[in-house]
């Protein structure tokens, strides 16, 4: 699966990003060493929709705190 444009532009800017191995995709957010993983996704089942969902939820969290 190509993960191009997984992500919205703003998503990316506020320091989301993604990573995958065989069997999973990872929702991180953060820079460099202080990345911490938001979520974990099947490979075999991941949409872009709910990725991009768990994102912007994730933040709207953070925003709040």
């Amino acid at each position: 699966m190509e993960w191009r444009g997984l992500l919205t532009d703003a998503q990316k800017r506020a320091g989301f990003g993604v990573t995958q191995d065989e069997d999973f995709v990872f929702l991180w957010w953060g820079k460099n060493s202080t990345a911490n993983i938001v979520a974990v996704f099947f490979y075999d089942t991941a949409t872009i929709k709910r990725i991009r969902e768990t994102a912007s939820e994730f933040y709207k969290e953070v925003a709040n705190d």
